[in-house]
């Protein structure tokens, strides 16, 4: 299966999610997590399996008509499963913004190892909606069960400036860049934030599969990001995948 593919319906064949085979993955990264993980949870309800959707850091409230059911607690918990297929949301509460604050990653892997879901879908990485950050020194939070990191940077950052209005962390990613505050993002710097040790994929378990989604590509999914493809063709070695489209609700072409 070739490394570069374009986004058109069906998103979890193109992360190569196998329906007989269960999954925790966890999203990093800016421009579009929290869409993309709604998006992959309702493609593998319709399949009939039962997605755990959450987070170790803390989400927007999910809308109503995003999941079948909404646990919020610190407690031990014991789901009510149904066959047919469900998206369950958990958080350990709600802010007074109404955030959905997130779940201790060992609470997570136990979780996992219980084998109650098909797959765990978890948000890693906070970004304040920015297309594009970088990480932390604590940061992305991701479980030690995770079998699939997907980083996710969306195209509209490349020509803005290194500035809060578009980057979350821009200290840190004027440093990873080796570029000044307010300078703008070019091409080759996407690709150094995703290659760089301490750059999107920062923390990942050694063994997880990692794909990158460059997302918002809304205006042309089949030019959008070449210069990726481009400047991946020597460095695929740790990259299962690099996938550019659009996660918005009827974004596909």
């Amino acid at each position: 299966m070739p490394l570069w593919k374009v986004m058109i319906m069906n998103v979890y064949k193109y992360f190569n999610i196998h329906l007989n085979k269960k999954e925790f993955i966890t999203l990093v990264g800016g421009g579009g997590k929290t869409t993309t993980m709604f998006r992959l949870a309702k493609e593998l309800k319709s399949k009939g399996k039962n997605v755990l959707v959450t987070t170790t850091t803390a989400i927007f409230k999910p809308h109503f008509d995003s999941y079948d059911n909404l646990i919020v607690s610190q407690e031990t918990i014991n789901f009510d499963i149904k066959t047919g297929g469900s998206i369950i949301v958990l958080g350990r509460n709600i802010s007074k913004n109404n955030k959905l604050l997130g779940i201790n990653k060992n609470l997570l892997n136990s979780i996992y190892n219980r084998n109650i879901f098909d797959y765990i879908i978890c948000e890693g990485d906070g970004s304040k909606r920015k297309a594009i950050k970088a990480p932390d020194k604590h940061e992305p939070v991701i479980p030690d069960n995770t079998s699939m990191v997907i980083g996710v940077i969306g195209l509209d950052s490349i020509g803005k400036p290194i500035a809060k209005d578009y980057v979350h962390r821009p200290e840190i990613l004027a440093n990873i860049l080796n570029k000044n505050r307010g300078e703008v993002l070019g091409e080759k710097d996407v690709y150094r934030l995703i290659v760089h040790k301490d750059g999107l994929f920062r923390n990942s378990p050694q063994n997880s599969k990692k794909y990158v989604l460059l997302n918002k590509a809304d205006k042309d999914l089949n030019n959008s990001g070449n210069f990726i493809k481009e400047l991946f063709k020597d460095n695929r070695s740790f990259i299962n995948g690099i996938i550019v489209g659009s996660m918005k609700e009827n974004g596909y072409k």
